[in-house]
C-alpha cells in the first residue's frame, strides 16, 4: 500500500486536498487524533527545502488518515497548525466533507477507525439574477431545477468549478434555512452538519450577461458539465419552482 503525505497548516492541507482529490479518490475509512498522534503517524520524517533553496530535515504528525477506497493507498494529512489554530477541526472537517462524507469535528476529541460511506450529490436552483426586494426570492422568474450524482469526488469538485463560471453557488439555506432544504430538496441524508463551502443543497445565481431567452442555452451547459463528468442528471425548467 502506497501513502500520499499531505504537509502544512490547516489551510494549506484543505488547499491542498482539493488539488489531490483525483489521487484520494473514494475513501472507505479515516482516523482523526485531536490529542497525541499515535505510531506510525507520529513523528514522521520528512525534508522541506528552507529560504535559502537547501533542504532541511523536518518531523512531522500526521493527524487526519483517510483510507482510500478506488486505490491502495492511504493518505496522511498534517494539519500542522492543530493545536494553535482554533479553525483547524472545520478544515479537517472540510476534507472529509469533501470526500463525501457528512462529518463534523467541532465537538469531537478523536475519532479512529470510522467507516465511511461517501455520497456525491449535488443540487441546486438556477435563477437569473433578481433585483431589489426580489434578491432572496427563489420563484421570481424562470429557475430552473438540477440534480447530479456523481461517482467520485474529484468529477464533483471539476463540476462544480464549471458552475461557478456561470454564477455565484451560494448554499440553499442561506435562502430559508433548514426548512429550504427539506423543501425544495429530499434528501436520504442528514444535511445540517454540512459546511457551507461543501453543501449538497445549493442556488446558482446566474451572471447578469445570461437573460431570460438564454434559459434554454443554460440547461444544455448543465446538461454538458454534467455528461463531462460523468453524473446522472436531473434539469427541469420550471415557470415557477415546485415542491419535490
Amino acid at each position: 500500500m502506497s501513502i500520499l503525505r499531505i504537509d502544512g497548516t490547516s489551510p494549506e492541507c484543505a488547499a491542498q486536498a482539493i488539488r489531490h482529490l483525483e489521487d484520494i479518490g473514494n475513501i472507505r475509512g479515516f482516523s482523526l487524533f485531536a490529542g497525541d498522534v499515535p505510531q506510525p503517524y507520529a513523528n514522521v520524517p520528512g525534508l522541506y527545502i528552507g529560504d535559502d533553496g537547501k533542504p532541511r530535515d523536518k518531523r512531522s504528525d500526521y493527524r487526519l488518515i483517510l483510507l482510500s477506497a478506488d486505490l491502495e493507498r492511504q493518505v496522511w494529512i498534517e494539519l500542522a497548525d492543530w493545536s494553535t489554530n482554533e479553525a483547524a477541526p472545520d478544515y479537517a472537517a472540510e476534507i472529509v466533507q469533501l470526500l463525501g462524507v457528512r462529518a463534523n469535528f467541532g465537538r469531537l476529541n478523536s475519532i479512529t477507525d470510522a467507516a465511511a460511506s461517501p455520497a456525491h450529490h449535488f443540487n441546486f436552483i438556477a435563477r437569473f439574477a433578481p433585483e431589489g426586494e426580489e434578491s432572496s426570492d427563489l420563484n421570481s422568474g424562470k429557475v430552473m431545477k438540477v440534480t447530479m450524482r456523481f461517482t467520485n469526488p474529484a468529477h464533483k469538485q471539476h463540476a462544480k468549478e464549471q458552475l461557478h463560471l456561470l454564477g455565484q453557488l451560494q448554499p440553499l439555506r442561506e435562502f430559508g434555512g433548514e426548512e429550504a432544504e427539506i423543501y425544495y430538496f429530499r434528501s436520504s441524508f442528514d444535511t445540517k452538519q454540512e459546511l457551507s463551502r461543501c453543501a449538497t443543497n445549493n442556488v446558482l445565481t446566474l451572471h447578469p450577461r445570461y437573460s431570460l431567452p438564454d434559459v434554454e442555452t443554460i440547461h444544455k451547459l448543465v446538461l454538458q458539465i454534467a455528461e463531462q463528468h460523468d453524473a446522472e442528471v436531473t434539469a427541469r425548467i420550471y415557470e415557477k419552482l415546485p415542491q419535490g
